[in-house]
């Protein structure tokens, strides 16, 4: 009679240990491919928000006109102000605020951009000469914002770009802006051009330059 030729216990704990390796090594390659999936997400999104905020600074920018308004305590507001410290930021006043609701309101819109808590905030009224009861309407933009600094130049004849021309140097560009009114004419003061640069964990320094062209 033909005897069956089997596995010993021996040889079958090695194929075991074989198969729960090379599922081991299989599912820690799937960890990390999906690690790596979730990783690219997670940047791309970022990216995604930063550009986001950086459109939403430059179409404010391009609609900026040169209207003063009055603060909730009654004071004269320049149309642009702006310091790089967490209590200034920067402010001005826009136009092209749609309106396709006919509301009884204004076309142009008190804007602020400010750093807070590690999050760039766009704040806007909804009115521009503000009462104490007027409230702030404010949107997150862009977490992990380390500091924003803004820097101002008075006069385009003032610039100059850096050796090899790879950027402007804004070094002797005026830290903050708050003038109202020329003293000569009256008119309204407005810097030529404005630096801003974000700090932004992930990415470092985010540095963007805006001509200044009041409608």
């Amino acid at each position: 009679m033909k005897r069956v030729a089997g596995f010993t216990l021996v040889e079958v704990l090695v194929a075991l240990s074989i198969t729960a390796l090379v599922g081991a090594l299989a599912y820690g390659s799937l960890a990390t491919v999906l690690s790596g999936v979730e990783s690219n997400r997670t940047a791309t999104e970022r990216v995604r928000e930063l550009n986001r905020a950086l459109r939403l600074i430059d179409r404010d920018l391009r609609q900026l006109v040169a209207r003063p308004v009055r603060d909730e305590f009654g004071e004269m507001e320049a149309a642009l102000r702006g310091a790089s410290d967490s209590l200034g930021g920067l402010s001005f006043t826009r136009a092209g605020w749609s309106n396709s609701q006919l509301r009884p309101r204004s076309t142009q819109q008190r804007v602020r951009y400010v750093v807070e808590e590690n999050t760039l905030w766009r704040e806007s009224y909804a009115v521009l000469d503000r009462a104490p009861d007027t409230e702030v309407q404010r949107v997150a933009l862009l977490e992990n914002v380390q500091s924003m600094e803004l820097k101002f130049l008075e006069q385009l004849e003032s610039l100059q770009l850096l050796d090899g021309g790879a950027g402007i140097d804004s070094s002797d560009w005026l830290d903050s802006w708050a003038m109202d009114r020329s003293v000569s004419d009256n008119t309204v003061l407005l810097p030529a051009a404005l630096e801003i640069t974000l700090f932004i964990a992930d990415f470092g320094e985010v540095r963007r330059w805006y001509a200044i062209d009041p409608r």
